[in-house]
């Protein structure tokens, strides 16, 4: 997988999932109610990303991060939109993915891919 591609899948992690859990904008994981949450999973994909041999990615994570909740602050990500829809949702090959890649214990990642799997149609 080339570094953009996971980099890409590592900024969606960190957004999609909270946005659909949570039903709101974006920009709305700015605020301070989902500030601890969200530095918990960026925390935690970064040690993925180093885990991938991408800690330059991991160092960045944060800041890329809030840099796109910013720009895309009134914007539905496409994870809250299919869970508005009730359709199934990207949450396997993005977070699924992500907690593939590793040994680690990612509590938070963890959680939010058992949220997002009974926010989903059965199928």
């Amino acid at each position: 997988m080339t570094e953009r591609l996971v980099e890409k899948v590592a900024i969606n992690c960190c957004i999609n999932p909270l946005t659909a859990v949570h039903r709101v904008k974006n920009g709305e994981l700015l605020s301070e109610i989902h500030r601890d949450q969200v530095t918990t999973v960026i925390s935690e994909v970064s040690s993925v990303l180093d885990d991938l041999g991408y800690p330059a990615l991991s160092i960045e994570l944060g800041r890329r991060v809030h840099e796109v909740m910013n720009d895309t602050a009134e914007n539905r990500s496409s994870m809250l939109n299919d869970v508005m829809a009730g359709r199934r949702t990207e949450a396997d090959a993005i977070v699924g993915w992500l907690l593939r890649q590793t040994k680690r214990d990612l509590p938070a990642l963890t959680a939010l891919a058992i949220q997002l799997r009974a926010l989903e149609p059965n199928q």
